[in-house]
């Protein structure tokens, strides 16, 4: 396996990855971002078609994301993620798109966030998607990482809330871009 093919939670775990640095872009900030972006990010194409089906009452649903209407350029982009509450709130990654599976290097599909081995990053990644779900809003997380031999990579996944009949937040509609490398 390649050094860039790393499998992504593994590389965290046992520290041949390293997370650098790790922005959260919300509100006003996230529209400016999102208007910076090219035409081709699926970051901004998602990000509008989700605009698209929210109001100012009512939040998208899962049944809402049509992967016809979000398109063959974006659809690899995307996860859809669980969010599944008892006396805790558990994330379990529902659907994986083909670029997310090559940034995590393995498909988590049907996994828990929290048996990935994650450690200390898990608490972030945790409290990012609970921001989306306590705050109903869009919420992009800006991350670089650095492996063990020196090199660097960045992604940026976007969570954005969808809701279920009693309008709760039920699942994220996430979307996962890498940037060359930094």
């Amino acid at each position: 396996m390649r050094e860039t093919e790393h499998i992504f939670a593994e590389g965290i775990a046992d520290g041949r990855i390293k997370p650098m640095k790790r922005d959260y872009v919300v509100g006003d900030a996230l529209d400016d971002f999102i208007q910076g972006l090219n035409d081709a990010s699926p970051i901004r194409s998602a990000e509008r078609f989700w605009r698209s089906l929210s109001s100012e009452t009512r939040l998208p649903s899962r049944r809402d994301i049509d992967p016809i209407k979000i398109g063959p350029a974006t659809l690899p982009h995307v996860a859809l993620i669980d969010v599944l509450r008892d006396d805790d709130t558990r994330f379990r990654y529902r659907l994986l798109g083909g670029a997310v599976i090559r940034i995590f290097g393995q498909d988590y599909t049907n996994r828990y966030i929290d048996e990935l081995g994650l450690g200390e990053v898990f608490d972030r990644i945790s409290d990012f998607y609970g921001t989306v779900c306590v705050g109903r809003q869009p919420l992009l997380l800006d991350g670089a990482y650095e492996r063990r031999k020196g090199s660097r990579f960045q992604f940026r996944r976007l969570a954005m809330p969808l809701a279920d009949e009693n309008d709760q937040v039920d699942t994220l509609f996430c979307i996962f871009e890498q940037l060359q490398a930094v």
